[in-house]
């Protein structure tokens, strides 16, 4: 038996992600940047990581919209997460801080942005960001940390270089558990974790319930979700050079939608 081993990064680095949901009606795409810096504990692993988000500084023209919601993103940067041993998220850190960045930008904001709908979504910020639970969790599930620092590769046993799991992503607005057949080989002196996981929900589970209200589909169907997911590098233990993944939410073996996220790192 063997495992990837998870060994600290002592660089900063940042990830570029791309995500991209897809239904019958379109596509629906968001992108964004975040630095990344981690502390090391006592015994050398990584103990705690620095995120920061980086705006998209071109030269096009921001709606209001957009700059509403990058100003609105600055209480949280920048924002620290503390890890275990296998660098995954265990909790948000000075929360006080956060709270009292939002109370100095909250203002601010209130004076450049007017309307009933800005009045709503400052409440929704405020209560989000008040509630320390309830932001830690919303940070977890952003498709970012939720393909970097929440799949937890380092807790894989391989046997002859193929283990099996199962394993709980948050996608499609609930939690899933997936069996995930993983699978470790070398392509052209690249290192190529692949996961391959697959969810069958009958029509009595929770999950299944929750899918039929939020995309509108017909109950009492099953609904099948597969997962691909490559994580390719020159040593995994290390920095990736990218991850990619493809979930597939099927009913009676026809996509009816379709999440894909790409992380590219430097």
């Amino acid at each position: 038996m063997m495992h990837i081993p998870c060994v600290n990064l002592t660089d900063s680095y940042t990830i570029h992600g791309i995500r991209k949901e897809s239904m019958v009606d379109g596509i629906c795409e968001t992108a964004c940047t975040i630095a990344f810096e981690e502390e090391s504990g006592l015994l050398g692993n990584s103990s705690k990581v620095k995120c920061q988000f980086i705006n998209n500084e071109d030269e096009q023209e921001k709606s209001n919209f957009e700059r509403f919601a990058e100003e609105a993103q600055e209480a949280l940067n920048p924002f620290s997460l503390q890890l275990d041993g296998h660098r995954v998220c265990k909790n948000l850190l000075e929360h006080d801080e956060i709270c009292r960045k939002w109370e100095d930008l909250l203002p601010v904001i209130q004076s450049k942005y007017s309307g009933e709908w800005v009045e709503e979504q400052l409440q929704a910020v405020t209560k989000r960001i008040y509630d320390k639970d309830n932001l830690y969790l919303s940070l977890c599930h952003h498709f970012m940390f939720s393909e970097w620092l929440m799949s937890d590769i380092f807790n894989i046993d391989f046997i002859d270089n193929h283990g099996t799991r199962e394993w709980v992503e948050y996608l499609f607005d609930t939690t899933i558990i997936f069996r995930q057949d993983c699978f470790l080989e070398k392509r052209n002196d690249k290192q190529i974790l692949v996961i391959d996981g697959t969810a069958n929900m009958e029509p009595n589970d929770m999950q299944a319930k929750e899918l039929w209200v939020n995309y509108e589909i017909e109950e009492r169907l099953p609904i099948c979700l597969e997962q691909h997911t490559e994580w390719k590098g020159d040593d995994l233990s290390r920095l990736p050079e990218s991850i990619r993944s493809l979930y597939i939410m099927k009913i009676q073996g026809k996509s009816v939608k379709t999440i894909e996220t790409e992380l590219k790192f430097q």
